[in-house]
């Protein structure tokens, strides 16, 4: 498993991303396991939450993603034996290997679901969020500035804050990601 350096910035936190195989009839019994490794995950410091999401195609794999506040937090639940536990329950569920990696901070845009690849190196992620977030937020400010000129400053910026995430996630960061893909893995 991939672990963030000491020095990380994990302010948003980190997530463990595990893509697990399910063998042919034991869904119910895979789905009971995740959620009672939830259950005891709940008492662990530093957890947010856990996110079980299905495969969209028979062929791939589920993904579980685990959220912590920071790198402590996850690595005390990596180290319990309260994990090793439910390991050994679940690996009795899913085909070998099963691919876990963790993820901080930016490789939320530069990281596909399941992928196996690893994130491009940190520079290059916050070169490129850099170069699509300036310009964005400049022209973004400057074309709602006039529409919002009457709200009280926090709904004027909540309003561009809310602009800004939909045009980065859902258009301009995984086009530049694509655009640079060669880049980005080189």
């Amino acid at each position: 498993m991939d672990t963030p350096p000491p020095n990380a910035d994990t302010s948003a936190g980190v997530m463990s991303v595990v893509t697990p195989r399910v063998k042919q009839g034991k869904l119910d019994a895979f789905e009971a396991a995740v959620r009672a490794a939830e259950r005891d995950l709940a008492s662990m410091p530093g957890f947010k939450g856990l996110r079980l999401v299905p495969p969209s195609r028979a062929d791939e794999p589920h993904v579980v993603v685990f959220h912590f506040d920071d790198a402590k937090g996850l690595s005390a639940w990596e180290s319990s034996a309260e994990r090793r536990r439910h390991l050994s329950a679940i690996d009795e569920l899913t085909e070998a290997p099963n691919r876990e990696r963790s993820l901080t901070g930016l490789e939320f845009w530069f990281q596909k679901p399941g992928s196996t690849q690893p994130p491009p190196p940190r520079h290059k992620m916050v070169l490129v969020t850099i170069a699509v977030i300036y310009p964005t937020s400049t022209v973004v400010g400057l074309a709602l500035g006039p529409l919002f000129a009457g709200l009280p400053g926090w709904l004027a910026g909540l309003l561009t804050t809310i602009v800004l995430v939909l045009l980065l996630t859902y258009l301009l960061m995984p086009a530049a990601v694509r655009l640079l893909a060669g880049w980005l893995r080189s």
